[in-house]
């Protein structure tokens, strides 16, 4: 609480009611140095009515005066259970429940609830606002008690005048407050000292309504204060918010495009890959046949009489055929059958010495009734693709 008064300052309306029931109204103000001003006065419930419409967070503090109110002094110091004591003793079956008590120090006055209730009516519509409700001369009192330091033990105040040593209190002529260089002039003095008594604090009061009044109208005004800078702040986030909505979703869109145009690269690169390695096939195909006949031409060329070629196979596959790599690409198989070896041998020597031709793998010779079977395995370079 003293966060948020420190953080927008005091204001209270002191109304004084007197006893033939007449209302005076002064708005004080302390700031948020601590200084003490002096606001509107207003006379009268039209305009203190048309303020508290104005101004509708304003904390009240009454100060009354009526012919019902009983004050006393004790020597005691007070405090609600003591007070309850005291008045249990002075007033025949006493109840907390039907007295309204105000006490400061051993200073208390008290009255009963209805007939403070009467007199103060007029305010009824008002009575959220109500923080504080002062008796007669005990306002004046606690400022006393605050001036004591700086004068002497007896002193005047407003319309009354204590002896802080002795239990008398006489009621004067209404004269100027002159304190802490502040002037207040006499018939705003009783407003004055109950709205100041609000701000010190010290007041004791017993049987009041309005407890939790001065915190809810506190929060009340820092909500009013906040609202509208809290409200911007909300509408910045909003629009930041959106701001970087709008940014990443158009950045979010321009990844998406990124990602499909990426994609259809790759597809394009897959199909490309594809028609190349189809092409690749079929020109290595081309270049079989064409090495097939240029092979089949030289070794046919080269052929005795003794000799007749069954078969001529360019790259024979392997015992596993599960792959290109499968083909022998560098071998070439002749087959077939002689009737002269001695013409055969020169033959493979002839083969053998071709330019195409690296070596002789193997040869197989298989005789039967006087004609024997070959079976040739030439080793032919072949550049690597």
């Amino acid at each position: 609480m003293k966060v948020v008064k420190r953080l927008i300052g005091q204001r209270c309306l002191g109304i004084e009611i007197n006893a033939r029931g007449e209302l005076m109204g002064l708005q004080v103000l302390v700031d948020k140095k601590d200084n003490v001003v002096l606001g509107e006065e207003l006379t009268g419930m039209n305009e203190i009515q048309a303020f508290l419409d104005e101004h509708p967070l304003t904390p009240i503090a009454l100060s009354v005066s009526s012919d019902e109110i009983i004050y006393s002094r004790t020597d005691q110091q007070l405090d609600d259970q003591s007070m309850s004591d005291l008045l249990r003793q002075e007033v025949p079956s006493f109840d907390p429940e039907d007295f309204l008590i105000c006490y400061l120090d051993g200073f208390y006055g008290f009255a009963r609830k209805e007939a403070i209730s009467e007199h103060t009516s007029a305010l009824s519509a008002y009575a959220d606002q109500v923080v504080l409700l002062g008796f007669g001369p005990i306002p004046a009192y606690n400022l006393a008690l605050t001036l004591r330091e700086e004068t002497s033990d007896r002193l005047t105040v407003g319309s009354y005048q204590f002896d802080l040593n002795d239990t008398d209190v006489q009621e004067i002529t209404p004269q100027d407050l002159e304190v802490g260089g502040l002037t207040v002039a006499a018939h705003q003095v009783p407003a004055f000292l109950v709205a100041i008594g609000y701000f010190q604090g010290g007041l004791g009061m017993m049987g009041y309504p309005f407890a939790k009044n001065d915190e809810n109208l506190w929060y009340g005004m820092l909500l009013n204060k906040l609202w509208k800078p809290v409200l911007f702040s909300i509408l910045a986030l909003l629009m930041v918010n959106s701001a970087l909505f709008l940014h990443f979703n158009s950045l979010n869109q321009e990844l998406n495009e990124q990602s499909v145009l990426m994609q259809n690269l790759s597809d394009r690169r897959a199909t490309l890959a594809s028609y190349i390695e189809q092409n690749r096939q079929i020109a290595r195909l081309g270049e079989r046949e064409s090495a097939f006949a240029i092979i089949s031409d030289q070794i046919g060329a080269t052929v005795p009489a003794a000799v007749t070629m069954e078969q001529l196979v360019l790259s024979p596959q392997s015992a596993d055929r599960r792959a290109e790599s499968a083909y022998q690409k560098e071998k070439v198989l002749l087959q077939g059958i002689t009737t002269d070896l001695k013409a055969f041998s020169l033959w493979v020597n002839r083969l053998e010495g071709m330019p195409w031709v690296s070596r002789v793998a193997s040869q197989k010779l298989t005789e039967t009734n006087g004609v024997t079977r070959f079976e040739l395995a030439l080793i032919r370079h072949v550049e690597e693709s």
